[in-house]
């Protein structure tokens, strides 16, 4: 497992010929990810459930395949939703159809994972240990937590297929430590709420809450090493002026990260939308690309000079 070849491929393209694409390629979703009639999840705060539509399955792959030839610089494919695996077809079609190196599935870890193949992993959003994740992450359809089913899931998947995605807020702080000791089998990559333009709901974390958040985690990593983010990324959001150091550095706004809606249509900056002043440049984990893949990148980025 290696992250050093991105890393490599983007002070090679100055961090602006396009490397990842993000594809919304499903809408809907089974959570209702909401607490107290506060929308957690970005993609439903401002749009009814009902307003999107989204491409055939067919019109995915064309897509994806166009987008590929227009920009051959693209390694990766990030597919997120809603709940990509809604549309778990459309996925495996598209893995199957190798057209990026790699594939990142984004998922909420209600359904099985059981996509076939080996150019991709899962990375499984949470909020925290049972009692914070299932305040949020609540089934549509009853109001019911998904915890359990999502340990159930895991249990039967490849863990180094597998990466978690902890969302820290100012309601889960409190369970970093709980959750890393709980978690401590499988790849950790926290990421930080970003709360969208002038909202100020339970969730945003304060600057001062976000910094304790920040030094619990570097403290874990000295004693679990399934934490993949590097200190550096972590101790960027205790800088004063970090929103300037991310804002200046973010891959979506230099052209390195592409992002497609559900409609196939371009969105900006990126997937969240969110208010770029409070932005924590939240990761998505790359760190579980295979040793062979991470050293591809490498030779087609220097074949691109």
């Amino acid at each position: 497992m290696n992250v050093n070849a991105i890393s490599d491929f983007l002070k090679i393209t100055d961090n602006r010929r396009p490397l990842v694409l993000f594809a919304e390629i499903s809408s809907k979703c089974n959570l209702t990810c909401r607490f107290n009639s506060q929308a957690f999840c970005y993609y439903y705060k401002d749009s009814p459930d009902d307003s999107f539509s989204d491409l055939t399955p067919e019109e995915w792959v064309e897509k994806l395949k166009q987008i590929k030839k227009e920009n051959p610089s693209l390694l990766l494919l990030v597919l997120l939703g809603g709940e990509p695996l809604l549309r778990k077809d459309l996925v495996q079609r598209i893995i199957d159809e190798k057209i990026f190196l790699w594939n990142i599935v984004v998922t909420n870890g209600t359904f099985p994972l059981d996509i076939k193949g080996k150019n991709f992993h899962y990375v499984i959003g949470m909020n925290g240990t049972e009692m914070h994740h299932d305040k949020i992450r609540t089934y549509a359809n009853s109001q019911k937590g998904s915890y359990d089913i999502i340990k159930k899931n895991l249990e039967k998947t490849e863990r180094k297929k597998v990466i978690l995605h902890p969302i820290i807020n100012a309601m889960n702080i409190s369970c970093i430590k709980d959750f890393a000791e709980e978690w401590k089998y499988y790849s950790i990559n926290f990421g930080f709420y970003v709360p969208q333009k002038g909202e100020e709901s339970d969730f945003v974390l304060p600057d001062e809450q976000r910094n304790m958040a920040v030094d619990i985690i570097l403290k874990l990593k000295k004693e679990y090493s399934n934490i993949v983010q590097a200190d550096s990324d972590l101790t960027v959001l205790k800088n004063e002026n970090r929103h300037l150091v991310i804002d200046k550095n973010c891959l979506y706004k230099t052209g390195a990260f592409i992002t497609l809606d559900s409609t196939g249509q371009r969105k900006y900056p990126c997937p969240s939308q969110g208010d770029c002043s409070r932005c924590s440049g939240s990761g998505i984990g790359f760190s579980l690309i295979d040793m062979n893949d991470a050293e591809n990148i490498r030779i087609i980025s220097r074949l691109m000079k």
